[in-house]
């Protein structure tokens, strides 16, 4: 495994600084870590600084009507244990069971899974159907787009 600096930033301004501060391919941004520790520890990734999205506000489950926003660090099993989500969505309760083992779900984030965009991306078929958007956070400030 290489050596980085890891920043755990408390807000989403600090966590932006860090990405800019690191350059276009100096970061690498830990959310469940599902797949970064081990891409670092097999020495795919070999980032200068990693940023941790541990202390931002994203690990929430909100329903506004029949809305639901998800953030994107909230652990996936959230999802498959959150009643409300099983009787409304059950075909998202259902993709999110069948990602990895229950183990894995408790690391595992709806974000990292569809920005990872790997083969196990699992849920972005159950999202397209549902029209999902996601909110994208940069410099520029925040947009909306279809997944």
């Amino acid at each position: 495994m290489t050596e980085f600096d890891l920043v755990a930033p408390r807000s989403v301004d600090e966590a932006l600084a860090a990405l800019r501060a690191a350059g276009p391919d100096g970061a690498a941004v830990l959310a469940g870590g599902t797949d970064l520790l081990l891409d670092l520890d097999e020495g795919r990734q070999r980032p200068r600084r990693v940023v941790s999205l541990r202390h931002l506000p994203w690990r929430t489950l909100d329903w506004t009507g029949p809305s639901l926003t998800i953030g994107s660090t909230l652990p996936l099993r959230a999802l498959e244990t959150d009643p409300d989500l099983v009787a409304r969505f059950p075909g998202l309760a259902q993709a999110v069971r069948a990602v990895g083992s229950v183990a894995l779900r408790h690391r595992a984030t709806l974000g990292g899974n569809v920005v990872r965009a790997a083969p196990a991306s699992d849920l972005v078929p159950v999202l397209l159907t549902l029209d999902a958007e996601v909110e994208v956070v940069g410099p520029r400030g925040s947009r909306r787009v279809p997944i």
